[in-house]
């Protein structure tokens, strides 16, 4: 089975929006969707994936946005209400890439993750895959997103797509699910670059000694992370080094939607963490991201 991540910068204009002031009240506001490619993500899936499929897309501007507006400038209002507009932004986000998927020739169909979602001290705690199953079993692509659920410690957290595919393999490796061999995730950058001293150069390949070598300058620059309620870059190397360690192929990939046609044709693009058997540290670490409850 497959598990593709469609992040949020990948599919909002997430970037542009993070430069427009803040207001108290964005209800409003319309934020935009990369409709077109979207839908060409789903024809590309059709034609060249006949796995079993689990989509998983990110917050972008809908659920960063709120979610940080809401901190900001109204931490001390009814976090009742921030669970709502961020549940009525994500709404939107979902319909937009269900419509775009759809369009394509998808069977998409979404399971939202307050539905079947618990967190506590901001990781999951539970996670109910039965309607995953189900979809499964009738051939269509469930859709999934990072989101906003209830926490049983901190009342409400932010659970990125990151953190979902990290579970998602959990469930795939004790047979809740069908296997997962294959995760792909889909940024706005091509892959991950490595920090040097001249130009930065795209890191092809990471396996677990080059990501053990280098993860602490990794670490040190958290890009985004101040600004990303998921973790920005830093929480995707985390993510694809647990799927990794659970021996899962997992590419990062951007830019140009065909490197996904690349990848699944069995050709390289972007960065491959390359699968290996991981110890207790390597699965588990943290949770994807360090953030913590809202």
């Amino acid at each position: 089975m497959l598990v593709l991540k469609l992040g949020g910068s990948y599919i909002t204009y997430k970037r542009m929006e993070a430069s427009v002031p803040l207001k108290e009240i964005e209800i409003s506001r319309s934020y935009p969707v990369k409709h077109s490619l979207i839908r060409r993500i789903g024809s590309i899936l059709k034609e060249g994936c006949h796995d079993d499929l689990i989509i998983v897309h990110g917050g972008g501007t809908h659920g960063h946005r709120t979610v940080r507006r809401w901190k900001e400038m109204a931490p001390k209002l009814d976090a009742r209400m921030m669970a709502w507009e961020v549940r009525y932004r994500m709404d939107q986000l979902t319909e937009q890439v269900m419509r775009a998927l759809g369009e394509a020739g998808l069977p998409v169909y979404p399971v939202d993750p307050p539905d079947v979602i618990l967190a506590k001290d901001g990781c999951i705690d539970s996670f109910d895959a039965t309607p995953l199953l189900r979809l499964l079993e009738r051939g269509m692509v469930p859709v999934m997103r990072g989101d906003l659920v209830p926490d049983g410690d901190k009342g409400w957290s932010v659970v990125s797509g990151d953190d979902i595919m990290v579970r998602l393999a959990d469930l795939s490796m004790t047979e809740v699910l069908p296997g997962i061999d294959r995760a792909v995730m889909c940024m706005e950058a091509s892959g991950f670059y490595q920090r040097t001293e001249g130009p930065e150069s795209l890191m092809e390949s990471i396996d677990r000694d080059i990501f053990h070598s280098s993860y602490a300058d990794w670490k040190s620059h958290k890009v985004s992370l101040e600004k990303d309620e998921s973790g920005g870059i830093y929480g995707k190397m985390i993510c694809a080094h647990m799927l990794s360690a659970r021996g899962i192929r997992t590419h990062l990939i951007g830019d140009d939607p065909s490197s996904l046609f690349t990848v699944l044709s069995g050709g390289r693009a972007g960065t491959e963490f390359v699968p290996f058997e991981g110890d207790e540290i390597c699965r588990m670490g943290t949770c994807v991201g360090e953030k913590g409850g809202v």
